[in-house]
């Protein structure tokens, strides 16, 4: 198994810093070596990667006179003085410092992050929703409510598109159908309106479902209904629909 080493993450820092404490404190007291500095320092990192820079700075005060200690004993016990050994306890008071500062620094980043995170996917969900009712709005201003076909302003304008093709194409024929339902009022009022719908949701499926896919079935209003058949070949294709 192979354990990967990631410099940039909380662990990847503090192992960093402690390693350079180490080199440090080597640096420092070479009779010494690095394992006081291991000693001194890891219970002040873990301090301050648990309670932050306040904790590590209260356990470092609380802790020093240990430390001045352990680095007396560790170079000459018989000192009679500990100004030597004073930089290097306070350093290690340091080492809880720095470990929460880069903790709280790391959190921080990460909070904000997941706050910009969060924040991107409300953007992308009110742009979806707005982009859903702009199309919701467009459908329902092009077709009818009752049947989903296209409405009268629709197909106008697909037959205005088909005039101006023709005018350039001239070998490019459309033809237009237009019917209503005989005695659909009768429908209406012996039966009720109601029924009178389901009559003509009925006549529009069954107008879709008579042409083709590129064709336009548009109910005009009331009872009456348009068919557009583009780029039609012959009046055989026209009268197929009719029949």
């Amino acid at each position: 198994m192979k354990i990967h080493f990631n410099p940039y993450t909380r662990t990847g820092i503090a192992v960093i810093v402690l390693a350079g404490y180490a080199v440090l404190f080597s640096i420092l007291y070479p009779s010494m070596g690095p394992s006081i500095a291991a000693l001194s320092v890891i219970p002040m990192a873990i301090t301050g990667w648990l309670l932050g820079v306040r904790g590590g700075l209260l356990f470092g005060i609380l802790t020093l006179p240990l430390n001045v200690y352990l680095f007396r004993l560790m170079g000459d016990p018989t000192s009679g003085t500990i100004l030597p050994y004073l930089p290097g306890s306070f350093a290690v008071t340091l080492v809880g410092m720095i470990i929460g500062w880069i903790k709280g620094l790391v959190d921080r980043i990460r909070k904000q992050a997941e706050e910009l995170q969060e924040e991107r996917k409300i953007l992308q969900e009110e742009v979806r929703k707005r982009i859903e009712a702009e199309e919701r709005i467009t459908h329902e201003a092009l077709h009818d409510p009752l049947t989903g076909l296209s409405n009268r302003r629709l197909f106008t304008d697909r037959l205005e598109h088909a005039m101006e093709w023709s005018k350039r194409h001239p070998d490019d024929m459309f033809a237009v159908i237009y019917l209503d339902l005989d005695r659909f009022k009768i429908i209406n009022d012996s039966l009720g309106h109601h029924i009178g719908d389901q009559v003509l949701v009925a006549m529009a499926r069954r107008l879709k479902s008579s042409v083709r896919a590129a064709d336009t079935v548009a109910r005009m209003g009331g009872d009456e209904f348009a068919i557009l058949l583009e780029a039609v070949k012959s009046e055989d294709e026209v009268f197929a629909v009719i029949r």
